[in-house]
């Protein structure tokens, strides 16, 4: 191989590029980028192939694309402070980046991106808010729970990997496709929720036991329309980041209602408490008022 070839693959990292669809208020696209090939012709066939699939998933989606940017928008729910920030789309304006979740719970949930256009000066703690409250608001959409006696051993696993979850924080981007998991799991999810301690882990999951457990408790809440904080259990003895994770998550799952009270509970459950994502958890909490 010569010099000049071998320097032209080494810089070669892949084709990249999503499908999208715009609408007056958003755009959802999904990423069909693939990595580089030693077979350039095979590696434009795979993404060629890539984009159609993704494009194919965006159009079977589109209806529930469209229901969920007009249930935010303008629907009766209870996270609306922060929709008034959206403006039509332009790709002048600054995104939100929000996500809708597709697919089953025991197959794979994919998240499509959904960017939302705000006006200029949405703080970026405000603009995750509204990321996780357009998540949020699509709840009433989501399938009916299914109607079958828990499983023990699943609801393990869900409460272990909800667990992981905790421990490296949630983004408001994968809210979505959190609730649709934890809908379609819902059996599983109350059973975990209302045990008295955490469920015996499955192998390997015991550091994400209580963080799971907890996690659980406050899903439930959110669906029986409760004061999330109010649902979460003592964490004592959870690391300290993944408690102050826990307490993010819980903040911006809360309703308008419960925005003022229950981020005064949280911040004094927090003393001392930091995110890498964003510092002082204190400092967070009182940017999301």
């Amino acid at each position: 191989m010569s010099l000049l070839l071998a320097l032209v693959l080494a810089a070669h990292a892949g084709s990249y590029g999503s499908a999208s669809v715009e609408h007056p208020g958003f755009r959802s696209w999904i990423d069909a980028s693939v990595g580089a090939y030693s077979d350039p012709a095979q590696e434009i066939r795979d993404f060629d192939e890539s984009m159609r699939s993704a494009q194919k998933r965006l159009d079977e989606n589109d209806a529930a694309l469209k229901a969920a940017f007009d249930r935010y928008a303008t629907g009766d729910h209870a996270w609306k402070r922060l929709r008034g920030h959206l403006v039509p789309w332009s790709d002048a304006a600054p995104m939100v980046r929000a996500g809708f979740g597709v697919g089953d719970a025991w197959f794979g949930i994919e998240t499509i991106h959904v960017d939302l256009p705000v006006a200029p000066g949405v703080s970026t703690v405000h603009q995750e808010k509204l990321a996780a409250d357009y998540a949020l608001a699509q709840i009433a959409l989501l399938p009916a729970a299914p109607d079958r006696a828990a499983d023990p051993t699943a609801a393990s696993r869900l409460q272990g990997s909800l667990g992981a979850s905790a421990i490296i924080g949630v983004s408001a981007a994968d809210l979505h496709a959190i609730l649709l998991r934890a809908r379609q799991s819902e059996p599983e999810l109350r059973l975990v929720a209302t045990s008295p301690r955490p469920l015996a882990p499955s192998e390997g999951q015991a550091d994400y036991a209580l963080p799971g457990w907890a996690l659980c408790r406050v899903l439930v809440a959110v669906f029986d329309g409760r004061r999330a904080d109010a649902a979460l259990p003592d964490l004592a003895g959870v690391p300290d980041e993944t408690r102050a994770n826990l307490l993010r998550f819980t903040a911006l799952v809360l309703s308008d209602a419960d925005l003022a009270r229950g981020i005064t509970a949280l911040d004094k459950a927090g003393k001392g408490l930091s995110t890498r994502r964003d510092g002082p958890l204190a400092d967070w909490l009182a940017a999301l008022r």
